[in-house]
């Protein structure tokens, strides 16, 4: 074996060996993530979080890690740990529109309303505009949180009929609320906010939409997601199906 040949098969080795290491992190971390989806589905927020930082050791990089990790601790109110996940995220990622959006989210949940407006109003996707929207609703601007909320809903809708053909059928098979379409909460949503606007007209319109054409009366009624909002308005909660009677 020549000098030459002693030199390309060590480095083509240590090539493949780094390959084969990314690969099984990669897998590793695409597991660590279905499986904190499945904690997250259940309730288990402890193990779903030690499962998304698994994700994170594996990849680093991905920034799926970092945002269902930030999502854990939105909904167990730990918004100080939820802005520096995102923050480390930025570190290994930075300019990444999901991590930049996610310190945005952070900063709301802290009431820090102009520094999540200064992240969030940058960008048009789902999660920047649901940003927006939360902002202009607790800053009580319900008609642009209502206008908001509806191009959310538009777009949600959009990937809902992008994912099934036949989104009609798909939801009348759905027997619990909490299995709704995303596209149901943040037409609620943008319904109630219409109401707190003094659009009573256009509230009861929507809801006779909802009930009648979307199937889902009991959108109002489930606590997830950004219907929080609603739920927070106990009254509101459980009289918005007699609000138009």
């Amino acid at each position: 074996m020549n000098g030459t040949m002693r030199i390309v098969l060590p480095v083509a080795l240590c090539v493949g060996l780094a390959i084969v290491m990314g690969c099984n992190h990669k897998q590793a971390a695409m597991t660590a993530i279905a499986t904190g989806l499945h904690h997250v589905s259940k309730g288990n927020w402890e193990k779903a979080e030690k499962w998304y930082k698994r994700a994170i050791k594996h990849q680093p990089k991905d920034p799926i890690g970092y945002t269902n990790l930030a999502f854990v601790y939105q909904k167990n109110g730990r918004f100080n740990e939820m802005e520096a996940v995102c923050k480390t995220g930025a570190q290994e990622i930075p300019g990444n529109s999901d991590i930049r959006i996610c310190i945005g989210k952070a900063r709301y949940f802290q009431n820090d309303l102009d520094g999540a407006k200064a992240i969030c109003s940058e960008y048009l996707t789902i999660g920047a505009k649901e940003c927006m929207a939360r902002i202009h609703f607790t800053e009580r601007e319900y008609a642009q949180a209502a206008e908001e909320f509806f191009s959310i809903y538009r777009d949600q809708r959009e990937i809902e009929q992008l994912e099934n053909d036949d989104v009609q059928e798909a939801n009348s098979n759905i027997q619990n609320a909490y299995d709704a379409p995303l596209s149901v909460f943040y037409f609620a949503i943008s319904a109630y906010a219409k109401l707190k606007a003094g659009e009573t007209d256009q509230w009861c319109s929507d809801i006779a939409t909802l009930c009648n054409e979307m199937n889902w009366c009991f959108g109002f009624a489930v606590a997830d997601n950004t219907s929080e909002l609603i739920v927070a308005d106990k009254a509101a909660n459980a009289n918005w199906h007699s609000a138009c009677k």
